[in-house]
């Protein structure tokens, strides 16, 4: 599971399909899977299309950042943020 959801190609192509419910569902089960970093991939690759203001995961949006490495961290560590908040 964490190998399929936890990849970048994959969270970014697909991870946008999901609703957030959904989403936060996988990333849930990947937490209590022990994948932690499987899960913040994933969600960073569903929020990608999450632009409107009521999305539960705007804020994790990498498009909203640029490509230098500290606005990468920065990302990472919002979802790192998300998953302490919501999942453990």
């Amino acid at each position: 599971m964490a190998a399929v959801f936890g990849d970048g190609a994959t969270s970014f192509e697909c991870g946008s399909g999901f609703t957030c419910r959904e989403a936060d569902a996988i990333a849930r089960g990947l937490v209590l899977l022990g994948f932690r970093e499987a899960a913040e991939t994933w969600l960073l690759g569903h929020a990608k299309n999450d632009t409107d203001e009521y999305d539960l995961h705007g804020e994790l949006r990498v498009a909203d950042f640029d490509e230098s490495k500290e606005s990468r961290d920065l990302a990472e560590s919002k979802a790192s943020e998300y998953v302490d908040e919501n999942f453990l």
